[in-house]
C-alpha cells in the first residue's frame, strides 16, 4: 500500500488508535501482525520471502555468536544475500555475459526468467546482513526475542524503502515503554505532512513533465532537456526524502525514533559531503560494512581510490540491474576521487589568489558546482538504459535551443505544464530550500515549530494540510506516482 493514499492515512490512524489503547505487553506482537499484513497488501506472495529471511537471520545470529569461524560466517552471508542477487541480477548478469560472448564471436543467447522481486528485499536484506556482521564483530549480542527481531526487519513504516535501520538502534526501542505523548504525535504528524508536501505537491507535479521529456527525447529542445535534468534532480529528492519523512513521522507518532535519512544534501559543498547527507542509512551501511573492511583510507591513496570505486560500483548495482546504474555509481565514485586528487591544486589556487575558503562566495560556488555534478549524474539514474542516457546527452548538445510547445512562456520552456504550475512549484521549492538551509546550518526546524505558540502551530499544520489536499496529485493514476525507491 502506497503511503500517499487516503487508504493508508485512514489505516494508519486506526493502527495508532488501537496501539495506544492496548497494553504495553502486546504492542510488539500487534505491530508485528500489522507489519506483516501491511507487507502482504503489496502482494501476498512476498510474505514468505520476508518470513524466511527473518527466521534464517535470527537462527544464524545465534550460531555466529557461538561459532565465529570465517567459513561459517561467509557461508551465512552468501546464503542470506543469494535471493537478492539471484532475483534482482540474474537476468542482467546472464544478458551481460551473453553480450560479451557474442562480442568475442560466440553465438549464444541469454535465457530470460520471469522472476518476482519482492518489494523492499534490498532494504531488509541489508538490515539482516548488517545485524549478522555486527553480531560477528561482537558489537551487539544476538537477539533472543524472536518477535523483537521479526519486527526489526518488518516494521511497516520503513519496510519498503528504508531507512536501513541498525539493530542496536531500533531493537532496544521495542523493550521500552511508549506512553502517549502529545508532543511526539505533533512532531510525527509534522514530519508526515512535510513528507506528503514533498511527495504529492512537488515530486508528483514534476513527474509528468519529466516522464514526457524522457519518453520523447528527440522532440525536445536543448533548454527543455536541461531544465528537465534540474526538475528530475528535485523530483527524486522530494520523492525519496518525502517517503523517508513520512516513515520517520509515522514511527515518531508511535514513540519510535527512526534514522533521519536526509540532511539538506543539495547544500553540500562537495560530492563526498553530498553522500554523507543523501540516503544516509545506505551510505553509512556501505561505509561500515564494505569501505572500512576493504581498508578504507588506511592503506595508501591508490587503495583508497580503489575502495571508493568498489563501493560506488556496488551502490550502483544495489539501485538497479543495468549498465546505466553501474555507470551512475562509478561516476559518483570518480567525482570523489577527482576531488581528492585536485585538493592540493585547489588549495594552492585559493592561497595564491587570497581566497578565503569560509567566505560565502566561495562556499556558494562549491555548492553550485556540486549541484551541477550531481544533477548530471541523475541523467543516467533516470534513464531506462545506457542507450537512452547517451541519446539524451547527444540531443541536449545538438538540439535547437528553444522549441515552442504551446502559446506562452510555459510552452517555450517545458511541455505539458502551465505557467501557473511553474509558479506554484517554484513557491513550494523555495519553502523547501529555506527549510533545508536551516537544517544544513544545524537548526532543527521540528523543534523550532514545537516551541511556538498554539495558534502558529495550528497555522503551520493547516498550511501543510491544505497544500497537500489542494495541490497534491491523487486519483486512479496514482500507481504511476509510486515512490521511486520502492523499486529498489
Amino acid at each position: 500500500m502506497l503511503f500517499n493514499t487516503t487508504e493508508f492515512v485512514l489505516l494508519f490512524a486506526g493502527i495508532c488508535l488501537i496501539y495506544y489503547l492496548i497494553p504495553d505487553r502486546i504492542r510488539v506482537p500487534y505491530l508485528l501482525i500489522v507489519s506483516y499484513l501491511f507487507y502482504a497488501l503489496w502482494n501476498p506472495i512476498y510474505l514468505p520471502f520476508l518470513l524466511g529471511m527473518t527466521i534464517f537471520a535470527y537462527v544464524c545470529g545465534r550460531i555466529i555468536e557461538k561459532d565465529s569461524r570465517t567459513w561459517t560466517y561467509a557461508l551465512v552471508l552468501i546464503v542470506l544475500f543469494s535471493p537478492l542477487v539471484f532475483l534482482k541480477y540474474y537476468n542482467f548478469l546472464t544478458s551481460l555475459a551473453a553480450r560479451l560472448l557474442r562480442a568475442a564471436g560466440a553465438g549464444v543467447s541469454a535465457p530470460k526468467l520471469d522472476l518476482i522481486l519482492p518489494i523492499g528485499l534490498s532494504f531488509y536484506s541489508f538490515m539482516a546482513g548488517g545485524y549478522l556482521i555486527d553480531v560477528r564483530k561482537g558489537k551487539i549480542r544476538a537477539e533472543r526475542n524472536f518477535l523483537h527481531f521479526a519486527l526489526f526487519l518488518s516494521f511497516f513504516p520503513q519496510q519498503c524503502a528504508g531507512p536501513i535501520a541498525r539493530a542496536d538502534q531500533l531493537i532496544p526501542q521495542f523493550s521500552e515503554r511508549h506512553p502517549f505523548s502529545w508532543d511526539g504525535v505533533q512532531t510525527g504528524f509534522l514530519y508526515m505532512l512535510w513528507g506528503y508536501m514533498q511527495k504529492s505537491v512537488i515530486a508528483d507535479n514534476i513527474k509528468p513533465v519529466v516522464d514526457t521529456v524522457f519518453g520523447d527525447i528527440q522532440s525536445q529542445s536543448a533548454l527543455t532537456l536541461l531544465l528537465t535534468v534540474f526538475l528530475y534532480t528535485i523530483e527524486i529528492y522530494c520523492d525519496f526524502a518525502g517517503y523517508s519523512n513520512i516513515a520517520l513521522g509515522a514511527g515518531r507518532v508511535m514513540g519510535y525514533n527512526l534514522i533521519q535519512n536526509f540532511k539538506a544534501p543539495y547544500f553540500a559543498g562537495s560530492v563526498a559531503q553530498f553522500w554523507r547527507r543523501w540516503h544516509i542509512s545506505l551510505t553509512k551501511w556501505f561505509t561500515d560494512y564494505l569501505y572500512i573492511p576493504l581498508g578504507g583510507s588506511r592503506r595508501g591513496r591508490l587503495r583508497q581510490y580503489r575502495n571508493i570505486l568498489i563501493v560506488f560500483l556496488v551502490s550502483g548495482l544495489w539501485h538497479g540491474a543495468g549498465v546505466h546504474f553501474v555507470f551512475w555509481g562509478l561516476l559518483n565514485g570518480i567525482y570523489q576521487i577527482a576531488g581528492k586528487i585536485l585538493m592540493p591544486l585547489r588549495d594552492r589556487i585559493c592561497k595564491g589568489l587570497g581566497i578565503e575558503r569560509r567566505a560565502f562566495s566561495h562556499r556558494l560556488i562549491k555548492t553550485i558546482v556540486t549541484f551541477l555534478l550531481i544533477s548530471f549524474s541523475w541523467i543516467f539514474f533516470r534513464a531506462e538504459s545506457m542507450t537512452q542516457a547517451i541519446a539524451y546527452l547527444k540531443r541536449m548538445a545538438t538540439a535547437p535551443a528553444v522549441i515552442h510547445y504551446a502559446p506562452g512562456i510555459a510552452g517555450i520552456l517545458l511541455p505539458d505544464i502551465s505557467l501557473k504550475m511553474i509558479v506554484l512549484l517554484a513557491f513550494f521549492i523555495l519553502i523547501m530550500a529555506a527549510v533545508d538551509l536551516a537544517v544544513y546550518r544545524g537548526v532543527s526546524v521540528a523543534e523550532k515549530v514545537e516551541r511556538q505558540g498554539a495558534w502558529l502551530k495550528i497555522l503551520i499544520f493547516l498550511f501543510l494540510v491544505m497544500s497537500v489536499v489542494i495541490f497534491g496529485k491523487y486519483g486512479p493514476r496514482l500507481d504511476e506516482a509510486a515512490f521511486i525507491y520502492t523499486q529498489f
